[in-house]
């Protein structure tokens, strides 16, 4: 099994998104701007409630989604879900700090169900922090990340990397896969190896007519070499994480999340 630690050090050679859909007929930002009508428009009781409850629906929604793309429903957390089910979730995610959203949640709770007649500031406060929260996860939105392709990125060995790595996923499936590849293999043995399939190149080389050698290799001589001599000490290690069987599956969306910021 590969552990979390491989992807240490590595550095992102490409990566891939996807764009979503969602069923909803309003959007986060929908709300966001209900909310900043209403405090803009007066300041009054009624307008710091109604802004209140408008940043708390663009709020809700957008941690719906994001719980909703990252596999919930394989774990019985959806929509219908308590609020602080789907803040943890996404939070075992990587994308949120879950506290700060505790908080907006619990002024929310005062204002819906105690009857809280919030002030301005604390109101203004709340929809500050929820259009920071949205602008912050809009891209995984917009442009979920779906792969990430890492690599060592060692100058010292042309044409190869010792380490390499490809974190993979779709959206909504709650399964992460991930390939690591690792040359085992001291660095002046490779070398030497090396040395030895350049020297082979060089004799087949000579072998090729011109028209053949524009298309023999891929690369120079030397990265070839190097890429030959390691395939025999090249190991691959392939793995999968289901949402609801590995809690591994988290620590890897979150790498997946951060190496593609």
């Amino acid at each position: 099994m590969v552990q979390t630690e491989f992807a240490d050090g590595l550095f992102v050679d490409s990566s891939g998104s996807a764009a979503l859909e969602f069923k909803y007929s309003m959007l986060p930002s929908d709300y966001l701007k209900f909310a900043t009508f209403d405090i803009h428009e007066n300041q009054d009781e009624r307008a710091c409630v109604n802004g209140v409850t408008n940043a708390k629906r663009a709020l809700h929604l957008r941690i719906e989604s994001l719980a909703e793309i990252f596999g919930s429903a394989h774990i019985g957390i959806n929509g219908h879900s308590h609020f602080p089910k789907l803040i943890d979730f996404v939070g075992k995610c990587g994308v949120v700090a879950p506290g700060i959203l505790r908080r907006l949640n619990k002024i929310r709770n005062e204002v819906e169900h105690r009857y809280f007649v919030p002030s301005f500031d604390q109101v203004e406060d709340f929809v500050d922090i929820v259009q920071l929260f949205l602008s912050a996860t809009e891209g995984l939105i917009s442009q979920f990340p779906t792969d990430v392709d890492l690599s060592s990125d060692d100058e010292d060995l042309p044409g190869i990397d010792r380490r390499r790595l490809t974190i993979s996923t779709n959206p909504r499936s709650g399964l992460i896969d991930v390939r690591a590849l690792e040359v085992k293999c001291e660095v002046e043995k490779l070398k030497l190896e090396a040395r030895r399939e350049l020297e082979k190149l060089q004799v087949e080389l000579k072998q090729k007519t011109e028209a053949d050698t524009e298309n023999a290799y891929w690369g120079t001589m030397e990265e070839v070499a190097f890429r030959n001599a390691a395939l025999s000490y090249t190991e691959e290690s392939t793995c999968s994480f289901h949402v609801a069987e590995d809690d591994q599956y988290f620590d890897w969306l979150a790498i997946l999340l951060e190496k593609t910021r």
